[in-house]
């Protein structure tokens, strides 16, 4: 779906305004800031961001990973990953690895060394 606007998200299902889509796998590329969405059962944002772990997953939900706007990404020392593009591509890459990996049956890798 493309030009969409996403009103739900659960297992194997995407809603779009009033139709609902069954989806293996969901991808959603949204735009500059982060848009509400509702999950079942629900997640806490924090300042309208999805927690995430270290592997750039949803907390409470290993088969949702989320980069840039949408993420509040914590660094080990407790800092928080600044929003700018440099670390969104390295998100972007690590998330992708992490998708091919979860596929594959492999071990995820951490976006920290």
């Amino acid at each position: 779906m493309l030009r969409k606007r996403v009103t739900a998200v659960g297992r194997n299902l995407v809603a779009a305004g009033n139709k609902k889509n069954r989806a293996d796998v969901i991808v959603w590329a949204a735009g500059i800031k982060p848009a509400s969405i509702r999950l079942h059962p629900k997640l806490k944002l924090r300042e309208g961001c999805f927690p995430i772990d270290g592997c750039l997953r949803l907390k409470k939900y290993p088969d949702i990973f989320a980069v840039g706007d949408c993420a509040i990404i914590m660094n080990p020392d407790g800092s928080r990953v600044q929003k700018l593009a440099q670390s969104v591509v390295l998100e972007g890459k690590a998330a992708a690895g992490n998708f091919i990996a979860s596929i594959r049956v492999r071990d995820f890798r951490s976006i920290f060394p």
